[in-house]
């Protein structure tokens, strides 16, 4: 107990509450009272073992707001009423700066300070990576003495699969294919009903720009030529769509050149790599190849009119393909 102004104060009560003899109706000390902490230097704290009594006492179905929640009127009302949002609120570090004495008051106060406890270390604890030149994340990555690697002085040497050189029988595959035969992974009618959904999904401008992000489609290099090419000789016929950002999708593919006159034509860029089979991809999709791309955007009642890889060697003649199919 502390005492205060010819009045008993319990210790570790900070201020004095509504309706203590002390504490008058405006609010101010009377005239001639001391303060009890007054010429102590800092500020006072709790004891440890009040501290956990009054969280005993304020936790769990004992919290007056247990179970409780603030209506939207209140948090608003709180919102509005704190101290950081009033129009005359100066924040009483601006234009301040701390002085080097300061900060190193507050460093050799904190010091060795953790958030909890667990994260102190223990007195006499020896940290597992202590004097070890290669830090790992784990020790259990560390190699134990005198182990010597697989791959040692071998370079570029890989184990040999336990597969290789063997096949499949002809009996096996046989009994495999008849097995799998008309299945897919998934029922027909299933197909069916997600091929729906996805071709309208593809109508959807902001769909197509979603999907187009999350790919980060740009042009390619031989697409910026092409496009500078396009932009030189045709201005303001034909916009790049090909990155997705416009939203345009005919028939749930992306055209990479669209008329902007009104007219219905686009223009593709193809590489021979994924448009013509090669030793690498012999069996291409169809939606993939030439005449694919062309019937796909006729059934819409686009034109269209494809660019190969080999004509960006004669960039005049690039020129003439488009004035003669316009």
């Amino acid at each position: 107990m502390l005492h205060c102004g010819g009045l008993l104060m319990p210790r570790g009560v900070k201020g004095f509450q509504k309706g203590h003899p002390i504490y008058t109706t405006r609010g101010k000390f009377r005239k001639g009272n001391t303060p009890w902490n007054k010429g102590e230097k800092g500020l006072y704290h709790h004891t440890e073992e009040w501290k956990r009594k009054m969280s005993l006492i304020m936790s769990g179905k004992k919290h007056p707001l247990y179970g409780k929640h603030h209506s939207e009127e209140t948090k608003q009302r709180m919102k509005k009423n704190h101290w950081s949002k009033k129009e005359n609120y100066i924040n009483p570090m601006k234009g301040k700066h701390r002085s080097e004495e300061l900060k190193k008051q507050m460093c050799l106060a904190n010091k060795g300070k953790h958030h909890s406890l667990s994260t102190e270390f223990k007195k006499g604890h020896i940290p597992w990576n202590r004097d070890i030149k290669r830090i790992h994340l784990s020790p259990k990555t560390e190699f134990k003495k005198g182990f010597i690697p697989w791959n040692k002085n071998k370079k570029g040497v890989m184990p040999i699969p336990w597969n290789k050189g063997k096949s499949m029988p002809k009996e096996i595959k046989e009994k495999v294919s008849k097995s799998r035969k008309g299945k897919g992974l998934h029922p027909k009618e299933w197909r069916i009903r997600m091929s729906k959904l996805s071709k309208e999904r593809w109508k959807d401008p902001e769909y197509v720009k979603k999907i187009a992000s999350s790919q980060h489609k740009k042009p390619n290099k031989h697409e910026e030529v092409v496009d500078k090419l396009i932009q030189t000789n045709f201005p303001n016929k034909f916009l790049y769509t090909g990155d997705g950002k416009h939203g345009t999708s005919i028939g749930g593919k992306i055209p990479d050149w669209l008329n902007v006159n009104g007219e219905k034509k686009v223009i593709e860029y193809f590489g021979t790599y994924w448009h013509k089979p090669n030793k690498w991809r012999n069996n291409l999709p169809y939606h993939q190849t030439y005449d694919g791309t062309i019937d796909h955007y006729k059934k819409y009642g686009f034109d269209c009119l494809i660019i190969w890889k080999e004509e960006l060697k004669d960039l005049e003649r690039i020129i003439e393909k488009i004035r003669d199919w316009r």
